[in-house]
């Protein structure tokens, strides 16, 4: 009777594959839960990056107030900051059934602010809406612009 031999090579890359296929597991959507990720800054202004970084927020804010919604947290939907991500990917990642997802523009003192809401099952678009406003505080046109997404 002969034995056989194991492969090293062939042993390491079925647990990368199992390791892989791990990761790779999606949650069910569900769609009463909502993703909004970190909105993406369009300008050369770096200092943009606050500007997005509390929209998203106030987004997350204003949406966590809609009785029978429930909204991924910060810290979760942050993990996506800078990262190209497609509707349907995060929603499996994250269990969500809608991803909201925005553009911020600065010119001067104007913004314009892009946001869209997607179907994380088909990546449909289901809302889209655009936000040009003077920036005189932006503070109160974060909080305008969140409360109109929610």
């Amino acid at each position: 009777m002969r034995t056989q031999e194991l492969n090293p090579a062939a042993v390491a890359g079925d647990i990368r594959d199992r390791e892989i296929r791990a990761t790779l597991e999606t949650r069910p959507l569900n769609p009463q839960t909502v993703a909004v990720l970190p909105f993406h800054n369009q300008s050369t202004d770096a200092e943009q990056e606050h500007f997005c970084d509390g929209i998203t927020d106030d987004i997350i804010h204003a949406l966590s107030r809609i009785p029978g919604l429930s909204v991924i947290g910060h810290a979760n939907v942050f993990a996506f900051k800078g990262v190209a991500q497609d509707a349907r990917d995060v929603g499996a990642k994250l269990g969500a059934g809608t991803v909201v997802d925005g553009t911020v523009r600065k010119s001067g003192n104007r913004l314009k602010v892009f946001t869209e809401m997607l179907d994380a099952t088909t990546g449909e678009v289901l809302w889209v809406q655009t936000y040009e406003r003077t920036l005189n505080d932006g503070f109160a046109v974060e909080a305008e612009i969140a409360e109109a997404v929610a």
